[in-house]
């Protein structure tokens, strides 16, 4: 993710004096490319999807201390300990920042939004809330690698009267990802807690959800000419799977 914008200069290599002993200001072009409203775009969505598992199970704290028969409390600790691993990595992961690059960082984000998502898999049973805090810490990791990056985003790719702007839509991307967090479970989720099974089925269709749209923006940012293959490939699956889709209806007639 190399900064886009490009320093033109003159072609003296040392600097000239002229006849008051002055040295010149050398004449400089800066150039800025759409691509980093595209960039600015992807790491804020991808900003959102690590902020949306902040609050998703104290979102629904009585259904999910019901469903997989905990305290509260230990609900809350969902919370508690995206805080905890702030505290504990924040001057670590900072340092190891410094070191990487602009581009590694993002897409540490998105690793460890997937590994998030994809472990949600694992808390479908009413015993495996052990599981529900190891999401909580792969998303907490996430948001160590998140909060840094959109002063340095601005910097590197928008001049300087976009930087306020380009560093506050950083940000939104996170605030925002919150805010769905609190909606998105109790949407799909039933708030009878009787009917476990139609609990874990909401579970496992947010789990889906998740992990495919973070796959996807994982991908976005990993990869760069390779991800138009990867699209036509997903679309030919499609077209695939739904014509067997089709013969197995028309063989069966069960729908």
């Amino acid at each position: 993710m190399e900064p886009s914008v490009v320093v033109i200069t003159n072609n003296s290599s040392l600097p000239t004096q002229d006849a008051n002993g002055d040295v010149p200001q050398k004449n400089v072009t800066i150039k800025v490319y759409k691509r980093r409203l595209w960039v600015l775009s992807l790491f804020s969505f991808s900003s959102m999807m690590s902020a949306m598992t902040f609050p998703q199970y104290v979102s629904m704290a009585n259904i999910n201390s019901c469903f997989y028969g905990v305290s509260s409390e230990a609900v809350n600790w969902t919370v508690m300990l995206t805080l905890v691993v702030y505290l504990v990595f924040i001057f670590p992961v900072s340092s190891l920042i410094n070191y990487m690059d602009l581009r590694w960082t993002v897409i540490c984000t998105g690793f460890w939004n997937v590994m998030a998502a994809a472990t949600q898999f694992a808390t479908l049973n009413p015993n495996s809330f052990p599981f529900v805090m190891v999401v909580s810490f792969f998303s907490a990791l996430s948001n160590l690698f998140v909060l840094g990056v959109p002063p340095a985003l601005a910097a590197k790719w928008f001049p300087s009267q976009e930087l306020s702007r380009a560093c506050s839509f950083g940000v939104f991307g996170n605030q925002l990802g919150v805010a769905l967090g609190f909606v998105f479970s109790p949407l799909i989720v039933p708030a009878d807690c009787s009917r476990k099974n139609l609990i874990s089925i909401g579970k496992r269709n947010i789990a889906y959800i998740l992990t495919a749209v973070n796959i996807v923006v994982f991908i976005l940012i990993t990869f760069k000419v390779e991800v138009g293959w990867m699209g036509l490939l997903f679309v030919v699956c499609g077209l695939m799977g739904s014509m067997i889709g089709g013969f197995i209806l028309d063989s069966t007639h069960k729908f």
